[in-house]
């Protein structure tokens, strides 16, 4: 048994020195460049998200402010012009900036200029629904609040469905379904603008 331990003594400290430093080479040379990669990947995937979480809000804002007017209608509807004028020029902003992301998108395929076009539709919708929100608060009409809190909802669940086709073209897919899923925004942005009573 001694000469057993005494031979297998050296054969033991041979397998550890050798391949011990190349297994730690071989390790870290596998692993340090999928950190940076992994990150990357997370920190892209949140930023997608970003558009659809503000559209969301957007929507949750707009069901609050139908939700907290009062069941009965006030006998008197309060002037909003302003709220109407600007209701006008928001949709008209969405409009174009639609317009404009389709045609970056269709001929530019850099994802930062994406980016910025998309920021531009986001804001004209927040425009839109704000101008919405404060039209329905001065109606007279909880007929009128409803239609164009659902009008506006089309709109903004149109949208969604925009941002989802275009990370669908980011992946490779044909622009058709996003172009119909534009022209159906537009259209909806339309509509929520024929609820808007004028005196």
């Amino acid at each position: 048994s001694k000469e057993f331990k005494s031979l297998a003594i050296p054969n033991e400290s041979v397998k550890k020195d050798q391949p011990s430093m190349s297994l730690i080479d071989t390790y870290s040379n596998r692993r340090r460049p999928t950190l940076p990669n992994t990150f990357e990947e997370i920190k892209h995937k949140e930023l997608e998200k970003i558009p659809e979480n503000k559209v969301q809000n957007l929507r949750k804002q707009l069901e609050k402010t139908m939700n907290d007017l009062p069941n009965q209608s006030p006998k008197k509807s309060l002037d909003c012009e302003s709220e109407k004028a600007e209701l006008l020029i928001e949709s008209r902003k969405l409009a174009g900036a639609c317009k404009a992301m389709l045609n970056e998108i269709y001929h530019n395929k850099s994802e930062k200029n994406w980016s910025l076009i998309i920021g531009e539709v986001l804001e004209a919708a927040e425009g839109v629904t704000h101008a919405t929100e404060r039209m329905i608060l001065k109606t007279n009409s909880i007929f009128q609040a409803q239609l164009m809190t659902t009008k506006a909802e089309q709109m903004l669940k149109s949208l969604l469905e925009v941002l989802e086709s275009i990370e669908e073209v980011k992946n490779g897919d044909s622009m058709q379904l996003l172009t119909a899923r534009s022209t159906t925004l537009t259209a909806n942005v339309r509509q929520l603008m024929s609820t808007v009573p004028y005196s």
